[in-house]
């Protein structure tokens, strides 16, 4: 197939339009993201104190860690925690959880241990991604505790989902 418009002309002049009037396009936020990051994969995406992550590399990492979620059983429906400190890891985590079909549970390890208990089994969360300063802090929990890493297996897209599967 050749078309006549540039996949850019064709997000800003058909699919952008869709953006601006209620109701939204019914596409999930990391499905948004994925589709800025064909278009301008060398923009930034996040910054933060200073370092930027672009978008190629937001959605090559979000990729992987679903990757890795999908390897250890995460499915469509699951709740996935994360133990994060500020970065751009909090904001790719979450789109690796929405990527893998699961809903996601904020925490952090500065809660009492009964707190973080009481929220992982009230939400039935599945495991929580953790980075190596939080780790040990986490070791005991009613859940597993996995550290992000972003060199995984491939990331295969979840079927039938929409913009509604994270309301």
């Amino acid at each position: 197939d050749i078309s006549a418009v540039s996949p850019a002309d064709r997000r800003r002049l058909i699919d952008m339009p869709n953006h601006l009037v209620a109701p939204y396009l019914n596409l999930p936020i990391d499905q948004l993201i994925d589709g800025n990051a064909e278009l301008t994969p060398e923009c930034p995406a996040v910054v933060f104190h200073g370092k930027t992550t672009t978008y190629r590399e937001f959605q090559r990492r979000s990729d992987a860690l679903a990757g890795l979620l999908q390897e250890l059983g995460v499915q469509r429906g699951d709740t996935v925690a994360f133990c994060l400190r500020r970065g751009a890891d909090i904001p790719i985590a979450m789109t690796a959880i929405n990527k893998a079909g699961a809903a996601y549970l904020p925490t952090a390890a500065s809660l009492p241990k009964q707190r973080l208990e009481y929220m992982l089994k009230n939400a039935c969360a599945k495991l929580i991604l953790c980075d190596e300063s939080t780790r040990l802090q986490l070791e005991g929990l009613c859940c597993p505790v996995q550290p992000v890493s972003y060199d995984h297996a491939p990331f295969t897209p979840v079927e039938g989902r929409s913009g509604e599967d994270i309301m």
